[in-house]
């Protein structure tokens, strides 16, 4: 059972590097320095005489995935399909869609079902 009145205090564990714990006296601290990974932070109160008492929070920074410019040439009245994922990448495999932003001008632009028509 935890100690209902101490001192806590946070501290890293384990991780790829050592980050910042802001206010480590803080119950609800912020940490910055992250980077992808995982990383165990640790919540110790202590209150003598008595055994401290823990909990571990794991957190898992996950690396961000790139996104490469795309663009196309096309003749007028030509369809042209365009994979825009097809140059982009993700360590952990998952490329989800986002947002598409077009810099045309004069043109009629119709976007259906992750389609894009001019």
């Amino acid at each position: 059972m935890p100690p209902a009145t101490g001192t806590g205090t946070w501290t890293q564990a384990s991780g790829p590097n050592t980050a910042n714990i802001v206010n480590p006296a803080a119950n609800n601290t912020s940490v910055t320095g992250l980077v992808a990974g995982t990383y165990t932070f640790r919540w110790t109160i202590t209150n003598p005489p008595c055994t401290p008492s823990t909990d571990d929070v794991l957190i898992i920074i996950n690396t961000a995935p790139v996104a490469n410019n795309d663009a196309v040439t096309m003749p007028e009245d030509v369809a042209v399909n365009i994979n825009i994922l097809s140059n982009d990448s993700d360590v952990d495999g998952t490329l989800n869609t986002g947002v598409w932003r077009l810099l045309i001008s004069r043109h009629m632009v119709l976007l259906v079902w992750q389609q894009m028509v001019l």
